[in-house]
């Protein structure tokens, strides 16, 4: 039994192993709130110390701790291990916390709403403490909505243009890059409180996309309309017809890694948000997964279910969507390529401390804003590339939040920020975040090398179909591109990062690991004044070169 320190968080753990019990006493909460679980608890726990103790008994004082869970976050205890099952017999609830303490992953809460003002507050005050943000995504609503979401703790974005899916992507951009975004509905028919039975299997690297089926948990009577359940069936049954995959539902409370998700290229504005979902996961090989959860009948009347208008429009969508994906000579949306992804490192352009070499022959503001145009200007090939090919396209930036390098960017990007550590580290974090989220390719370029095309990185890619690495040399001893195609954490140990020993010292430890590489041709970097005109050759050159009207990357980050 451990000691319990003053100050110290009052935690309910309970880790069963060999018949072996420990337990955190709790009867000082008795003196918080008196209750009868907590009564109960506190009457069995002395069973946890007799030899004779059975599983039997073990799953008595579990079930006693319901009620308890399911307060926690009123009281603001952090989250504890003891396993429930769900209602409908599905797979154990964590409550150790689907984050420990010192976990690095952030949660993050998208509700889009429509005059959802009598049961926005009762959504809110049920969400798990431990949900990093809550954003609020007013769809237009004309009552309270925005003003009650706000008092119970959320930030409100306003989206004008009607849609499930347009209030989905407001919501997303309005995030400041969490690893898990979770989607809930916000007329009180889903269980918030059960937000760990979606996250705790992406979390454990189990899922990529955890969706709550309505049809396989317990729902009240009335919950879910005929004409929803068969809705569903076929829409399910095409899919399965289609892609041989097995969904009973196309409900809104799902937990998904915003990586993953930005890889998918999520694009439909209205009823067609779900089942895309779905769809683009399974094409794109991530792990789903549906969870029994519960459902209640909503507050107030359905935008869908509840008119024929909605019925009509939801049911032809989901429709056209499944037809649109499964028949290749139907018109589709622009696609990403999931299993593609180009990383680019970059700074935010503050002067003094960007581009600090330059600075003499520049000064720091003319510094800077080189940084900002060779940013953009790698950022040009990048985006034809994905006009070109679909590849998805990520910025690992630094030197500011994430909002205003979407300004400066566009929210058509995967904005992610560096983290600490050389750049190595950082490499490393980056290539790790990518294959975790599906990515069967990845390159990672620099922003200092203008010679940089769109052909290169083709190129790059093509090479990882048949090599396990591919590098860009650069001519100071250094490499503008990097490419795996599987995470290798080991390959930048022992490179001394910032001299001109960083290429010849990588491709040694590559040969110590058995790794083979493709070179592709060496490019200059700008770095010292003498470098300038590189830059203004060029540039010049790319200038020459037209962007597409609508060269933008329609993924949803």
């Amino acid at each position: 039994m451990k000691e319990h320190r003053p100050g110290d968080k009052l935690v309910l753990k309970a880790n069963v192993s060999d018949n072996k019990i420990e337990v955190i006493w709790m009867l000082p909460l008795l003196a918080l709130r008196p209750g009868f679980p907590l009564l109960l608890l506190t009457a069995l726990l002395p069973l946890y110390y007799l030899r004779f103790f059975s599983t039997c008994e073990t799953r008595l004082i579990f079930l006693t701790t319901g009620s308890y869970g399911s307060n926690s976050r009123r009281f603001g205890y952090c989250r504890s291990g003891i396993g429930l099952k769900a209602a409908a017999g599905g797979p154990a609830i964590s409550r150790k916390g689907s984050l420990p303490m010192r976990y690095e992953s952030e949660v993050a809460v998208i509700i889009p709403a429509i005059n959802e003002q009598e049961s926005i507050a009762k959504v809110l005050a049920a969400i798990p403490h431990w949900v990093d943000d809550v954003v609020v995504v007013d769809n237009g609503s004309t009552d309270e909505t925005a003003a009650r979401a706000r008092n119970g703790g959320a930030r409100v974005v306003h989206e004008p243009r009607r849609g499930y899916g347009a209030a989905c992507l407001a919501g997303l951009k309005a995030l400041d890059n969490p690893e898990i975004v979770v989607f809930l509905d916000g007329d009180y028919s889903d269980h918030p409180e059960e937000m760990p039975l979606l996250v705790d299997p992406i979390l454990h690297d189990e899922a990529d996309l955890v969706a709550g089926s309505r049809v396989l948990g317990p729902r009240e009577p009335g919950a879910l309309t005929s004409q929803a359940r068969f809705g569903n069936w076929l829409a399910c049954l095409l899919m399965r017809l289609f892609w041989k995959v097995r969904y009973t539902d196309l409900g809104p409370f799902r937990a998904v890694r915003l990586s993953a998700l930005a890889g998918l290229g999520m694009c439909d504005r209205g009823y067609g948000w779900m089942v895309e979902m779905q769809i683009k996961a399974t094409q794109a090989g991530l792990r789903v997964r549906e969870i029994p959860v519960q459902y209640r009948r909503r507050i107030g009347k359905s935008k869908v279910s509840g008119t024929i208008r909605g019925i009509v429009g939801a049911g032809s969508k989901t429709l056209f969507k499944i037809f649109q994906a499964g028949f290749s000579f139907l018109p589709v949306e622009r696609a990403i390529s999931t299993h593609e992804r180009v990383i680019v490192f970059s700074r935010f352009p503050v002067p003094g401390q960007t581009k600090t070499r330059l600075i003499p022959a520049l000064g720091p503001d003319g510094a800077a804003d080189l940084q900002k145009h060779m940013t953009e200007h790698t950022l040009s090939r990048v985006r034809r590339l994905y006009i070109r090919q679909g590849c998805s396209v990520e910025v690992r930036y630094d030197g500011a939040d994430c909002r205003t390098v979407r300004d400066w960017l566009g929210d058509d990007l995967i904005l992610r920020h560096q983290g600490g550590g050389d750049l190595g580290r950082r490499m490393t974090r980056a290539l790790r975040d990518a294959f975790q989220a599906g990515m069967q390719r990845v390159v990672v370029v620099g922003t200092d090398c203008p010679g940089l095309t769109t052909g290169h990185l083709k190129e790059a890619l093509a090479c990882l179909e048949k090599h396990t690495a591919v590098i860009g040399p650069a001519n100071d001893g250094g490499y503008y591109l990097f490419g795996l195609n599987r995470y290798i954490p080991e390959l930048f140990e022992g490179v001394d990062w910032g001299t001109a020993q960083v290429l010849e010292q990588t491709l040694a430890q590559a040969s110590r690991l058995g790794i083979d590489w493709k070179l592709l041709p060496a490019l200059d970097d700008i770095d010292r004044p003498e470098d300038l005109a590189i830059w203004e050759r060029e540039s010049g050159r790319g200038a020459q070169e037209p962007m597409s009207p609508d060269a933008s990357i329609k993924n949803a980050s």
